[in-house]
């Protein structure tokens, strides 16, 4: 599979995810972009930590944060939206045989929590250079 069938995947588990329960199925493609986006915005609001870390930076995160999270708005619209290419996936992955299915549901599970948790430890690690290491503990 390369990359982009990958990144596919991806969105197709948080579709399918909410298909799976009565009370999500309204909006289960809007629903699955913006995991999949929310996912994205914390890898690259861990990358801005990192580098603050590392670099002995403080910076600001009001612009640079709103043109990454509406470009990957944008790109997400124009590719899965607007090209219809989402119907083709869908049909595609759900003709995967079951074994397919289940390592990439454990894939897509362990991936996830690698980001959140990644995300986490960024936070904590940026913490001091917020002023946050005055406090007490």
């Amino acid at each position: 599979m390369n990359l982009i069938r990958k990144y596919y995947y991806l969105i197709y588990k948080f579709y399918f995810l909410f298909e799976s329960f009565e009370q999500t199925r309204r909006f289960t493609q809007s629903k699955a972009l913006m995991c999949v986006g929310l996912l994205e915005l914390g890898l690259y609001l861990s990358f801005v930590n990192y580098r603050d870390v590392l670099f002995h930076l403080n910076s600001s995160l009001g612009g640079y944060t709103i043109a990454f999270l509406f470009f990957i708005i944008l790109v997400k619209l124009l590719i899965l939206i607007k090209r219809k290419k989402w119907a083709k996936y869908v049909t595609i992955f759900n003709s995967l045989p079951k074994d397919t299915n289940v390592k990439g549901t454990w894939f897509v599970t362990i991936i996830t929590i690698i980001i959140i948790v990644n995300f986490i430890v960024s936070c904590i690690l940026f913490s001091p250079l917020r002023g946050l290491s005055n406090s007490t503990f």
